[in-house]
């Protein structure tokens, strides 16, 4: 099997909204290569590799591409489906962080500053964050990590809290004692407030999981830990890339040095079970946005999104 893909349980999260409604998914295979590795353009499915891989299906997760693709379309024996196009953000980490700083404008700078300030005023004058990196560190910061994950909107509605599994905590471990792994924690009155956890790939740290205590959101406690972070990796050096991953967000740009244009694209073989099933994704995914646009033009959007997360 070429080495740029791996099984892995391919599938589609049917949602309205924030909401969670079913998932669909099937063993098949994910192409690895990080993005800045890819080349754009339309990827195909590796038909001269059918004996040791089958009919897929396959991912092409966060995969560059020169313009906008059709979200569905017919290739040969294939399905196409592009369920999502969306700039990768990632911050360059060469330099120090004072220029890295000087890349804000000077409202945006002194803003996330007095968000730095307020934070520490309210915790005693000190901000109490760590970082978490051996596999004794990483177990600690699993244990309290999941206890702020089971109260974050992400792991309640988006079923995207960091996970409990056993599975992961193995590989979780595996790959601490091989250095691959940086997690931390930001505190509030000796109480975990928000995580971040990174798994490490040839100096690019991939912001994997991440969630914060709704408690204190007036604190920005999710802003104020991901500043700590890039300071820290400025200051440590050896770095190269902190990648936001997949999907876009206020913070992500907010933070971001740079950006590539990139969709998710899967490839199912052309059956009628699962033309269907990605037909329903489709029809799913539009009734979901044209209700969210409907609620924005009439000045509700912000209002139900902050509802259906308190309810959850």
């Amino acid at each position: 099997m070429n080495a740029d893909w791996v099984p892995a349980s391919v599938g589609l999260t049917y949602r309205l909204g924030e909401i969670t409604l079913f998932n669909w998914r099937s063993r098949g295979f994910a192409y690895i290569r990080h993005f800045t590795q890819c080349s754009g353009g339309e990827p195909a499915a590796p038909e001269n590799q059918q004996a040791t891989m089958g009919d897929g299906p396959f991912l092409f997760r966060s995969h560059p591409v020169a313009e906008a693709l059709p979200k569905l379309s017919m290739d040969g024996r294939w399905i196409r489906y592009v369920p999502r196009q969306y700039k990768r953000f990632y911050v360059n980490l060469s330099g120090d962080f004072e220029t890295y700083l000087n890349h804000f404008s000077s409202k945006s700078k002194s803003t996330l500053l007095r968000k730095v300030r307020k934070l520490a005023e309210a915790s005693g004058g000190k901000i109490d964050w760590r970082e978490y990196r051996s596999p004794e560190e990483l177990l600690e910061f699993h244990r309290l990590a999941r206890e702020l994950s089971s109260r974050t909107y992400q792991e309640r509605l988006l079923d995207s809290g960091l996970p409990g599994a056993d599975a992961f905590k193995q590989r979780m471990l595996d790959q601490a004692s091989r250095s691959l792994v940086r997690a931390y924690l930001l505190f509030i009155n000796d109480k975990p407030a928000a995580y971040v956890y990174c798994p490490l790939e040839s100096g690019i740290l991939l912001y994997e999981y991440v969630g914060f205590d709704p408690a204190h959101q007036q604190l920005s406690p999710g802003t104020v830990l991901q500043y700590l972070i890039l300071k820290q990796l400025f200051d440590e050096g050896g770095y190269r890339i902190f990648d936001f991953t997949e999907g876009e967000g206020q913070q992500k740009a907010f933070f971001a040095t740079h950006h590539a244009q990139c969709a998710d694209i899967y490839l199912y073989r052309r059956t009628p079970w699962n033309l269907l099933a990605v037909r329903a994704h489709l029809g799913i995914d539009g009734l979901s946005r044209r209700l969210g646009d409907a609620l924005d033009r009439i000045g509700l959007k912000a209002a139900v999104k902050r509802l259906v997360r308190k309810v959850a």
